[in-house]
């Protein structure tokens, strides 16, 4: 398996696309050490990505912005690697920023190896909270089957679910009762700790 690098980017237009506005970009040394943690992250996500032998290469964004190839193959997919993570450099430690990227995106990796895309835009004709529903279910889906093809995975599925959902802060947002129920189906499927 090899990668080749498509970085597009300077280091002042990388922290503008990968992390949007730039009012939380405090010190030099923050901006290294987000910049470092990102590469760590984006280097350990291919190479996570490359033991699942994809048949196609895999293209890697980062707010739309190509980072990396994976060539394994004639026909190409994308990932969006998330990196709102980094957000949140001054209360968290190393490990656990890169744990939550490299979960995030083996995360959509596994939508890619995993998720049968006929069967999702079958469902597209379904009205918005039963395609909610069948997001839940196969984002759940897909997470179990990665761990299971790949069970050291779990760590790194683990830290982006508590990220993405576990810490996700809803108190005082006006939400409807249909969207409060949703967002319990959701604690309850993918991230239980919460219920």
């Amino acid at each position: 398996s090899s990668y080749k690098s498509e970085r597009r980017s300077s280091m002042s237009s990388f922290m503008s696309s990968s992390y949007g506005a730039s009012s939380y970009l405090k010190s030099t040394e923050e901006d290294t050490r987000r910049k470092e943690l990102f590469d760590k992250s984006l280097k350990l996500t291919r190479e996570f990505i490359s033991i699942l032998n994809f048949p196609f290469s895999i293209s890697i964004y980062v707010d739309n912005d190509l980072h990396e190839v994976y060539d394994g193959g004639l026909s190409s997919r994308a990932l969006f690697l998330p990196t709102k993570v980094l957000d949140s450099i001054s209360t968290r430690n190393d490990d656990d920023i890169i744990n939550t990227i490299v979960g995030q995106g083996l995360h959509e990796a596994a939508h890619l190896k995993y998720t049968n895309l006929k069967v999702i835009e079958g469902c597209k004709f379904l009205r918005t909270l039963k395609n909610y529903l069948v997001n839940i279910i196969e984002d759940e889906r897909v997470d179990r089957l990665l761990v299971i093809d790949r069970p050291g995975y779990s760590i790194f599925i683990e830290a982006a679910k508590k990220f993405c959902i576990g810490e996700a802060d809803v108190s005082g947002v006006d939400i409807s009762l249909v969207d409060k129920i949703l967002l319990n189906l959701t604690y309850l499927l993918r991230y239980p700790e919460m219920v």
